[in-house]
């Protein structure tokens, strides 16, 4: 007896906007962040810096708890030269993360796209 294995749907990002995050300002410095992963403190201000080709606008990003699934949201803001800015400011610590999937969760329609990042806050 031969099992197929059926084929499971991924729909494609590729016609979606990229976020690419270019700095994250005030990251702690005695830790190495690569790989999309950072360390921060809780209840302390820092500033993610990217690009986004859309016009000027201000929007939430929902960002993840891992370990309790909890949402929180920040605010980005899209400047009239397409310079994208997130004001971050975790309130608990744990591992949060933001994705293509959070990022569209709320949107009409899927709009953008980005890597997977995930913020250490102790």
């Amino acid at each position: 007896m031969t099992i197929r294995k059926i084929p499971v749907y991924t729909p494609s990002t590729e016609h979606l906007l990229e976020i690419k995050i270019d700095d994250i300002a005030n990251t702690l410095s005695d830790f190495s962040d690569s790989d999309n992963n950072y360390t921060l403190l809780e209840n302390t201000n820092y500033v993610v810096r990217g690009t986004l080709d859309i016009p000027k606008n201000t929007f939430t990003v929902p960002f993840l708890r891992t370990d309790t699934s909890r949402k929180c949201y920040m605010i980005a803001t899209i400047d009239d030269n397409n310079n994208f800015e997130i004001a971050l400011n975790f309130k608990t610590g744990g591992e949060w993360i933001v994705n293509t999937e959070l990022l569209n969760s709320e949107l009409p329609e899927p709009m953008f796209r980005i890597a997977e990042h995930t913020f250490k806050v102790v």
